[in-house]
């Protein structure tokens, strides 16, 4: 047998020829994959154009710089056995959100706006690098819940939900935009931080006819955009915003504050709202329409829709907020929204096998190249 230092250069050339070769054919393919993820509505459905255009302004960060954007989410699973992690719906749900925000050609970001996910310690590593991997920023926060009382959700997997307080912390960013794993995007979410509730900071009515004096200290300013709760299947659309609305916890923009933050901790520990709901609980009661801060809504049946129905894929509703997995949906969903989620499911996980192939097939000839 010949040792590698006796091959001839007709022999390396073949053999580098063959591997590139290689690399040309799973290229092609996945640039065949890429293109064909950029189709994934009913052919019935076209979404309205949307500007791209983001403002410049000042906020957390000074103004010879500029301004800081983030998509956010919380994962919380409870789901520790890793073997069976393609059963873990939620975590399943973060990686397609991921993709939908970051890769798939229709809904990516168009300004490069990152992607955080905050998580509890409980989160296995194995979970939180497969994220990473992904493109995610996985940021560890300890467990937020009160010391004096218990709260009594009406959903026992909402017990972790205050822990996403923590993003109020997130200073370094201008507007973080926060969002349930659970979304269906239909196109880039980049332009609501031009939204002039998103853009323009609210002023504060700190007196004592709007305020408890024991509930702490305010903000002089505030950003809090978010959208109505419909509260079930069957409503109005696009469900206009009104006065006394509750905000939905699924969806909303704000602008991180460690002073909101406090006051979000001591209305926790007072407990005087309605917990079961969780943090949608003590934000609309922090930002109750006849409080201090009430939270602003956003354009009707644009920005997100919750228990959504295919008129609002149509309308131009830039998410789809639903467990489109859950096949106790299946009496009220349509069908075309489940469809839309299985087919992005799908798209992602032949992404990453496309680029995992790929990687797997240049770190080969590099070894080989080497040795």
């Amino acid at each position: 047998m010949s040792s590698p230092a006796l091959r001839s250069p007709l022999q390396l050339t073949k053999r580098h020829y063959l591997a590139l070769l290689g690399v040309v054919i799973i290229s092609c393919s996945f640039v065949i994959f890429y293109l064909s993820t950029q189709e994934f509505l009913p052919e019935s459905v076209t979404i309205p154009h949307v500007s791209e255009y983001l403002p410049s302004f000042s906020g957390n960060i000074t103004k010879t710089e500029a301004p800081k954007y983030a998509f956010a989410t919380f994962l919380s699973t409870r789901i520790e056995d890793d073997m069976t992690i393609e059963d873990d719906v939620y975590f399943t749900a973060a990686r397609v959100l991921i993709y939908q925000l970051l890769y798939h050609p229709r809904t990516r970001t168009r300004h490069n706006i990152p992607f955080i996910i905050i998580v509890p310690p409980h989160v296995s590593a194995l979970k939180r690098g497969i994220l990473s991997s992904e493109g995610a920023t996985v940021i560890e926060f300890p467990l937020l819940n009160p010391t004096n009382w218990t709260a009594r959700p009406d959903e026992p997997r909402w017990i972790d939900q205050f822990t996403k307080l923590h993003l109020f912390n997130l200073t370094e960013y201008d507007r973080v935009l926060y969002l349930d794993t659970d979304m269906l995007l239909t196109r880039p979410l980049d332009s609501i931080f031009s939204e002039e509730i998103v853009h323009n900071p609210q002023s504060t009515a700190n007196n004592a006819q709007t305020i408890e004096q024991l509930e702490g200290v305010l903000p002089e300013t505030y950003v809090l955009a978010g959208t109505e709760d419909k509260g079930g299947p069957g409503s109005i659309r696009p469900a206009e915003h009104t006065p006394d609305a509750q905000m939905n916890g699924g969806f909303w923009c704000m602008q991180p504050s460690t002073t909101l933050f406090n006051y979000y901790i001591t209305l926790l520990q007072l407990g005087n709202f309605d917990s079961s709901n969780m943090e949608m609980g003590l934000l609309n009661y922090a930002h109750r329409a006849n409080g201090p801060m009430p939270w602003k809504g956003l354009p009707a049946g644009k920005w997100s829709s919750n228990w959504p129905t295919l008129r609002d894929a149509e309308f131009g509703s830039a998410t789809l907020h639903d467990k489109f997995w859950d096949s106790g949906n299946k009496d009220w969903i349509d069908r075309e929204l489940v469809e839309m989620w299985w087919r992005m499911q799908g798209q992602m996980e032949g992404y990453w096998l496309q680029h995992r192939k790929i990687y797997d097939l240049k770190r080969r000839n590099v070894f080989e190249t080497i040795y």
